[in-house]
């Protein structure tokens, strides 16, 4: 990509805000997460507003759960915003395809941001991240932050010198954790209630535990109980460990060699998201399309450049999945 300023650079741009996923955990079964006032004003309508103010026009929103909910309230302060269905919710990777597909489809070539709809960013962060791609000549750029603020996102895997090696989820390395646990168990046969048992250590939930042992799970859901020989074959390959680059990490070495995580705003040219969103695959713990995937894809490219933007002050980009978090938000914004 060209030099140029970071505010023709962000005119030039479009926008991709995922707003697919219904925010279970905020309780409402009629109002979709990004709809959800921060001190008086809906979610989605604030990071919309600070878009605006960088001058960007082309917005593209990815709904689906509670979709009418989204372009309602949308709908009344910003007609001209483009609306694109995800029929089923595979995760924030396949989010990003619908998005960026609906892009492609309208020949749209130049810079795109691809987001999240429960942000609350500071449009100095955006500002930012688009002077760090023009003055890096970057292929991809991204926001982190300190892992002490944001102790679930991706982690952001470095070496020694600082290269970036890849983003690995939370819900990866509890897996890795489990599977290792699993891997030593010295009893003659495994049952299903051990293995579960083991899983809740890492993972407090039981549904979820279930999800990320997949096929492990659900063999052993079906017999009760194995012998332990059979057991260990069932369980994937090098157990308690991630490979990132082509190399094998413990879970410890995961998070010791990651001092900030992925916040979920990326920035890339257009032919960057046309050539490597297809790519993504859903061979992970939570069966999904991550959209953080990217990061590993483009690491393993020579050719890529690839940065991370670490925001200073971790109230600069806050992100909401519970009542208590959006009431931490609101509360921050108050007092900035």
């Amino acid at each position: 990509m060209s030099t140029k300023s970071s505010s023709k650079l962000l005119q030039d741009s479009a926008v991709v805000i995922l707003c697919g996923g219904r925010g279970t955990r905020m309780g409402s079964g009629s109002r979709h997460k990004v709809c959800f006032p921060i001190d008086g004003v809906p979610a989605i309508i604030r990071i919309i507003r600070m878009f605006r103010q960088l001058a960007i026009q082309r917005i593209v929103i990815v709904v689906g759960a509670l979709a009418s909910d989204v372009i309602e309230t949308v709908g009344e302060q910003f007609p001209e915003v483009m609306f694109v269905y995800q029929s089923q919710q595979l995760g924030t990777g396949h989010a990003a395809q619908v998005g960026v597909n609906s892009l492609r489809n309208i020949g749209f070539n130049g810079p795109v941001i691809v987001t999240l709809g429960d942000k609350l960013i500071q449009s100095h962060v955006i500002s930012n991240l688009a002077e760090l791609l023009s003055r890096r000549r970057a292929d991809l750029v991204f926001v982190t932050g300190p892992k002490k603020q944001n102790p679930s996102s991706g982690r952001v895997v470095v070496d020694r010198s600082g290269k970036i090696l890849g983003n690995i989820e939370l819900r990866d390395i509890q897996l890795a954790r489990i599977t290792g646990e699993l891997n030593s168990l010295k009893t003659k046969t495994v049952s299903y209630d051990q293995i579960i048992k083991i899983g809740k250590k890492y993972i407090p939930n039981t549904s979820k535990v279930i999800k990320a042992l997949g096929s492990i799970a659900e063999k052993l859901g079906k017999v009760k109980t194995i012998p332990t020989d059979k057991f260990i074959k069932l369980l994937p390959e090098n157990p308690g460990s991630i490979k990132l680059s082509g190399k094998l990490f413990t879970p410890d070495k995961i998070e010791s060699s990651s001092p900030t995580v992925n916040l979920s705003a990326f920035l890339a040219d257009s032919d960057f998201w046309y050539n490597v969103l297809p790519l993504l695959t859903n061979d992970n713990a939570q069966g999904e399309y991550y959209l953080p995937d990217i990061i590993n894809l483009a690491s393993t490219d020579n050719n890529i450049k690839l940065y991370q933007y670490t925001i200073a002050d971790p109230s600069d980009l806050m992100g909401f999945n519970s009542p208590d978090e959006l009431l931490l938000i609101e509360d921050t914004l108050r007092r900035r």
